[in-house]
């Protein structure tokens, strides 16, 4: 082979490890459903609004969640750190009814809600009834496009 062959393999190589790879504040990004295939995550989130926009998203967490979570989603705030929240709640309605009134899913005796309010100082988060089912896929859009 041509050292110059040799060379451009090797340019090949360098770029799609160091380049093309996923960092964020030096840690590689890990796997997350991406918003807009509208497949579920392992735990079941599943978007299913495929015109959940992230713009939007970011406006309603502004508006909404940055008083507790930290915008820096890697972080806690008051409330726990958002990275990666997609993988982590159980299947079905269950995001829609925490972000309404998450009181209420801890008093029905859901046992991740009861989890996460004891995993968070026995502090329930505050209730947003007036979000829609498509309000919360933007949230969701956002924090998974974080």
């Amino acid at each position: 082979m041509k050292a110059s062959t040799i060379l451009f393999l090797i340019f090949c190589a360098w770029f799609y490890v160091f380049q093309m790879t996923p960092v964020r504040n030096g840690f590689l990004v890990p796997d997350k459903p991406m918003p807009w295939c509208g497949t579920a995550s392992p735990s079941g989130y599943n978007n299913r609004n495929l015109s959940a926009d992230q713009s939007k998203g970011k406006l309603l967490f502004d508006a909404n969640c940055a008083r507790c979570h930290n915008q820096a989603l890697e972080k806690k705030g008051t409330g726990p750190a958002l990275l990666g929240v997609s993988s982590r709640i159980p299947a079905g309605d269950w995001i829609y009814r925490w972000v309404r009134n998450s009181a209420k899913l801890i008093q029905s005796g859901d046992a991740y809600a009861k989890k996460v309010y004891e995993e968070n100082g026995r502090i329930a988060m505050d209730p947003f009834p007036h979000l829609s089912n498509q309000d919360i896929d933007h949230l969701m859009a956002w924090i998974d496009g974080y």
